[in-house]
């Protein structure tokens, strides 16, 4: 099912390449499916489009975490709980 929302996800940035949701929720899928790369690189590139998308930095923070870069992770949950925080 996952696969299937990438294609989906894919032809709506290719159609709007400037649409931030679609590139969060790539990046979600890629996620689920252990494609940390390609998350990283889709969260990115919304927090880029829309720098105050609190999700994208906990969902960027999330695989750093979990992939050990520890740095990067405390970096992306400090500014999603300073945007949270309305500051």
């Amino acid at each position: 099912m996952t696969a299937g929302w990438i294609g989906d996800f894919t032809v709506a940035i290719r159609l709007d390449p400037n649409n931030t949701l679609a590139y969060f929720n790539r990046g979600l899928a890629y996620d689920n499916t252990g494609n940390y790369d390609k998350a990283i690189t889709d969260y990115t590139e919304a927090i880029r489009l829309e720098p105050n998308y609190v999700a994208a930095y906990v969902g960027r923070g999330n695989i750093y975490l979990r992939t050990g870069n520890r740095a990067e992770a405390n970096a992306d949950f400090a500014t999603a709980k300073r945007l949270e925080a309305g500051q």
